[in-house]
């Protein structure tokens, strides 16, 4: 009789458990540093530490992506290090990503239900697709999804294929619709800073 492999243990740290944190996810091609300064404007005057990682994977052409080619989602591996990058003392966390980050925000959000089952997760996801197969996180997460019709780069079909299903998994979805491109602009980040102040 064979053994079943042991469930993957997920992060090698206990659970945050005090501030909130903002975890910004930066899009395919892109470097962190612009997205922490969005991160740090969205939450400014407020006690939210901003979390901005990079993703793992260089470009030959330059930039980062959260997954390649032969993949169609960001690894495990990827995912816990970006939890385990989370200061202690974390009671909530809110998972921001952009484009191939927003989808890469959805997978981690997931991840961190069910990991961390006691920290409330929230997630925004602009300009962004399903990533994989699909995403479940539990009822009653806020999700909010941004989302331009002028999108030259994710069809705006995908973001209101997000917002579908997660509403079917009674997620607690707010939808914004805004006229511009494939971009994280000033429209966009009051959108989200409005959201984070509900």
């Amino acid at each position: 009789m064979t053994s079943r492999p042991a469930p993957h243990p997920g992060p090698e740290r206990a659970a945050p458990t005090g501030q909130p944190v903002l975890v910004l996810l930066h899009g395919h091609g892109d470097e962190p540093d612009a997205f922490a300064a969005h991160g740090r404007r969205l939450v400014e005057d407020t006690a939210w530490t901003v979390v901005c990682p990079a993703a793992p994977h260089v470009l030959p052409e330059g930039g980062r992506a959260w997954w390649t080619a032969q993949e169609d989602s960001p690894s495990g591996t990827t995912l816990d290090a970006i939890m385990a990058s989370m200061p202690p003392g974390t009671t909530a966390v809110c998972i921001a990503g952009f484009s191939q980050g927003g989808a890469a925000a959805l997978r981690l959000g997931q991840r961190c239900t069910e990991f961390w089952p006691q920290v409330r997760c929230s997630v925004a996801v602009v300009s962004a697709f399903l990533p994989g197969d699909a995403v479940a996180l539990p009822a009653g997460t806020a999700v909010l999804v941004v989302h331009g019709d002028g999108d030259e780069v994710v069809d705006p079909f995908h973001g209101d294929l997000v917002a579908r299903r997660l509403r079917r998994q009674d997620c607690n979805v707010t939808e914004v619709r805004h006229d511009g491109g494939h971009v994280w602009d000033d429209a966009v980040a009051e959108a989200v800073r409005g959201w984070l102040q509900r």
